[in-house]
């Protein structure tokens, strides 16, 4: 994708529908954008990557990873279609997303040490990180920014910017029925994004439907596993504090 991002976490209110963009289909037509086809019914990313369960918003979400270190993370609900991924128990790392109608989209990456990138805050919309709606037999797309405000995070003023950019690469969706993640979490229907970033690594994430973020792996330009992570386990009414840069509305 565009940035390498690192994946290490979720008010007590549990996601109604009405709060998130409809999406019309038409009737046996997939819609033009991003699909451009024809042929099995599109699917809506929208109930994958937001979970719908109760006490999601206050629970932390314990993660493994390959070389057997673990963290927690935490994902909520902060206004009207904007999300926060809290990506480490002391709340100073966070992803912050707006789902549309037409596009789930990254709005920033803050937090210290993101592999050594930068904090940003992305403009326009943001990154368009998944498609609202994905055809399955035609599962890709191409990520696009409209430019980003590099950060400081920890003063959370201004360093600098970047122009607009489309990933080199196209991104795709698949889905993954019945997807066995093992541990706590068990099977759940799933999809699974495949980022290709500019450098020629790559990057696959799996979101359970109702459920959300459950698995991410990063390979090698050769295609060598090079770490994985994966949900294990919950912890309830254990909320992990939002402790860095205000999230973009």
């Amino acid at each position: 994708m565009l940035v390498k991002r690192s994946l290490a976490q979720w008010l007590a209110i549990v996601l109604t529908a009405a709060t998130v963009p409809t999406v019309v289909f038409a009737a046996d037509q997939c819609p033009t954008e991003p699909c451009g086809c024809n042929g099995p019914d599109p699917v809506d990313t929208a109930p994958y990557f937001i979970p719908n369960y109760s006490g999601w918003q206050t629970a932390r979400r314990v993660w493994t990873f390959m070389g057997g270190g673990t963290t927690q993370y935490r994902m909520f609900k902060y206004s009207s279609n904007d999300y926060e991924l809290i990506k480490s128990p002391d709340g100073t790392s966070t992803e912050t997303f707006e789902v549309t109608s037409s596009w789930i989209y990254v709005t920033s990456e803050v937090g210290p040490g993101i592999l050594g990138s930068p904090s940003r805050i992305y403009n326009g919309n943001g990154l368009k990180f998944i498609p609202r709606v994905i055809c399955p037999n035609k599962p890709t797309f191409r990520p696009c920014h409209e430019g980003e405000q590099l950060i400081n995070a920890t003063s959370c003023l201004p360093i600098g910017q970047t122009p607009s950019h489309c990933a080199t690469y196209s991104s795709r969706i698949d889905l993954a029925p019945a997807w066995n993640y093992g541990y706590s979490v068990g099977v759940v229907d799933s999809i699974v994004k495949t980022d290709k970033l500019d450098d020629g690594k790559v990057e696959k994430y799996w979101y359970g439907r109702n459920r959300g973020l459950l698995r991410w792996e990063l390979y090698s330009a050769s295609g060598v596993l090079l770490n994985w992570g994966q949900q294990t386990s919950e912890i309830p009414n254990s909320a992990i504090p939002h402790n860095t840069c205000a999230q973009p509305q």
